[in-house]
């Protein structure tokens, strides 16, 4: 771990305990710089959690968390994760997805393509959403790794979930003759 720190999703993104636009919890980002020791690459990895009720909470929040991921990562490698609370329908999603510094859904990019559910939540009491899939990994300048496979796991013990989301997963496979970004 080279670096890291926690921003708060709202106008005032330094001040901790924070909230804006009408949200209904406070929420936060929390991101480290990691570098590998053996080949020296540098990995920039960001988890979220935005607002379950507020609209506008979700747009704003996925402006401040594109604006930070370039402020904090520039061009260095960037992996998103976290429970967005919006589907690929959604101005939000299209906020990160779309434009200059976009994010890339690794979903969108898998080499091995999985059989998943079209959902990843799951709410109490635990049942299919079925379209509800609101839960993404993202990537952004990843020239020398590929998402070989992901899966959305719905392991459960007799109906009981570990959590109101499924976990998504994402497995990268390096691609050979990239040169890594120092």
């Amino acid at each position: 771990k080279l670096d890291g720190g926690t921003f708060w999703l709202s106008a005032t993104p330094e001040k901790a305990g924070s909230r804006s636009w009408n949200a209904a919890c406070n929420r936060i980002v929390t991101w480290v710089k990691l570098k590998d020791k053996n080949s020296g690459e540098i990995l920039f990895y960001f988890n979220t959690h935005f607002d379950h009720q507020s609209v506008l909470a979700r747009e704003k929040s996925a402006e401040l968390l594109k604006i930070r991921v370039h402020q904090i990562a520039r061009q260095q490698q960037v992996i998103v994760t976290g429970d967005f609370n919006d589907n690929r329908k959604s101005q939000a999603y299209r906020i990160l997805t779309e434009g200059d510094d976009k994010l890339s859904n690794t979903a969108d990019q898998v080499v091995l393509k999985e059989s998943n559910p079209d959902y990843s939540f799951i709410g109490f009491p635990f049942q299919k959403r079925h379209g509800e899939i609101i839960d993404f990994v993202f990537m952004k300048n990843m020239e020398r790794w590929k998402p070989y496979t992901q899966r959305i796991i719905t392991y459960n013990v007799d109906g009981k979930y570990p959590s109101d989301h499924l976990p998504v997963l994402t497995e990268f496979s390096a691609i050979k003759n990239k040169k890594i970004k120092k």
